[in-house]
């Protein structure tokens, strides 16, 4: 039980403190943030163009910007980005600053999502593999057991099956 807990990431003692830092380094992460961003087309555009340009615009003075540095973008995400793990226990603080609430309410959503597929894709990776290299560990033993008591069982009762005489020579 605590091994199948340890394999799905469930804590169920103390909080690690180097845990909590690891997850709130993955939240702010240039990966995730590039995420966020290609998901959310109004985030990108107000990142792209900022409060002045999205006033105009909205006043049908603003065209589209040209060029778009996307390490730039990145950066400028990760600025506006607010991630505090708070002191004794497993909770992060999130924020995003951002004049629009809007958009400040969709980019903590799109890396809520993001951080929630990356958290299970690095854990399930790792437990699963665990899994199941202990389940094809176990069936194996299974099954040499059951071939040695076939060969046993044929043995005693004067039969004899080739393959399995073969593999129990081969494993001696």
């Amino acid at each position: 039980s605590s091994q199948l807990e340890q394999i799905r990431g469930v804590t169920t003692g103390a909080v690690r403190l180097e845990d909590v830092n690891t997850e709130a380094q993955v939240l702010t992460s240039r990966e995730l943030a590039r995420k966020v961003l290609d998901q959310s087309d109004a985030l990108r555009a107000s990142m792209i163009a900022g409060p002045k340009f999205n006033l105009l615009k909205s006043i049908g003075l603003g065209g589209e910007p040209e060029k778009v540095d996307e390490a730039k973008l990145v950066d400028d995400f990760l600025e506006n980005l607010v991630v505090a793990p708070t002191t004794g226990s497993n909770i992060i603080r999130v924020a995003f600053r951002s004049e629009d609430r809007e958009i400040a309410a969709e980019s903590l959503q799109e890396l809520s999502g993001a951080y929630l597929a990356k958290h299970l894709e690095v854990h399930r990776t790792r437990g699963s593999a665990e899994v199941f290299a202990a389940e094809a560990t176990q069936h194996r033993e299974e099954l040499d057991n059951l071939q040695d008591k076939l060969f046993t069982l044929g043995r005693n009762h004067g039969s004899v099956d080739i393959t399995i005489e073969k593999d129990s020579v081969l494993r001696e």
